[in-house]
């Protein structure tokens, strides 16, 4: 933009200043691109004219790309010790969410083996279900402490069909009566390289958005 160089030289043969200066980029013959400090100053004649203008372009291209390349560690910093205060706050929640977990599956799989009564079926699976979504608690948490402590996710060999199965058995307990699910998948296809507890949020985060659409 060269208008505040104009405005300034035209400031500068008008009296109004005498010197300015600037930084701005050149482009040389070659298409090289620098960045140079332009310093510019006027001679008076006797009766305040202007006589001459002297002007003086400064290579600081080293200068500058060392403030850019300062200014990138420091945002790189800044975003490290947010993730370093994000994953101490997740190790907090997780292990305080671990103990709640231990209790839901403790209880839920002592009433399955010794409390239920027999002929109970849709209260085993209610149970069943507890359990289920419980251990996939599990996972998640485990994913938690693996991000607090810095450890990348592990993909696996993971069967999509299966866990889209079990989101949808998941999903039918909390969506409304009025949706309805319709599954269609292939049969015979490969397992795909991912991380199966990441697959099946995504899988039920599709679903409970159509869901609230």
């Amino acid at each position: 933009d060269i208008a505040p160089n104009l405005q300034l030289l035209s400031e500068l043969i008008d009296g109004k200043r005498d010197s300015y200066h600037m930084e701005k980029r050149y482009r040389c013959k070659d298409g090289t691109v620098f960045w140079g400090n332009l310093a510019v100053s006027a001679v008076h004649n006797s009766d305040g004219s202007v006589k001459t203008i002297f002007s003086m372009v400064e290579d600081i291209s080293e200068r500058v790309n060392s403030q850019r390349e300062q200014s990138k560690l420091q945002r790189q910093l800044q975003q490290a010790q947010k993730m370093e205060a994000i994953g101490q706050l997740t190790g907090g929640i997780a292990h305080d969410f671990n103990n709640i977990l231990a209790s839901i599956l403790g209880y839920s799989q002592l009433a399955l083996d010794h409390l239920l009564p027999p002929g109970h079926e849709k209260l085993a699976n209610a149970l069943n279900e507890i359990l289920r979504g419980g251990k996939r608690a599990e996972h998640l948490v485990a994913q938690m402490l693996d991000f607090s402590r810095g450890r990348p996710l592990s993909p696996e060999a993971t069967n999509v069909e299966s866990v889209l199965i079990e989101v949808i058995e998941m999903a039918g307990a909390t969506i409304p009566s009025s949706v309805h699910i319709e599954k269609s998948v292939e049969t015979g296809l490969p397992d795909v390289v991912a991380n199966p507890v990441q697959l099946h949020q995504v899988l039920l985060n599709l679903i409970i958005n159509a869901r609230d659409a």
